[in-house]
């Protein structure tokens, strides 16, 4: 992936997790209206969907007849865990903020 782009990404996490940070737990779990997400809602919703991404690459990567040193040199494979690590890394800050803010 584009250097570029990868680094975007991670700026854009890590700017949603100092917004979030600052929110009560009242706030972040509130819904402005009955058929609308709650930023709580949101913020789960663009976890799952970052980590089901990451596992349909890793599958397809996988699947690929490669010797896993190889895939493991590929910069692809490195962009994904580093990502992962990092996803796994805010989801866990968004729940000591849950445990803390109650």
């Amino acid at each position: 992936m584009n250097k570029l782009v990868n680094e975007n990404l991670d700026e854009a996490r890590n700017i949603l997790v100092k917004e979030i940070a600052s929110l009560s737990y009242v706030q972040f779990n509130n819904k402005p209206e009955m058929n609308k997400w709650s930023i709580a809602q949101v913020c789960h919703h663009l976890i799952l969907v970052e980590e089901a991404t990451i596992k349909a690459i890793l599958w397809g990567l996988k699947k690929v007849k490669v010797h896993k040193k190889i895939v493991r040199k590929l910069s692809k494979y490195y962009w994904i865990e580093r990502r992962r690590l990092k996803l796994q890394k805010s989801l866990n800050q968004m729940k000591n903020h849950l445990k803390f803010s109650k």
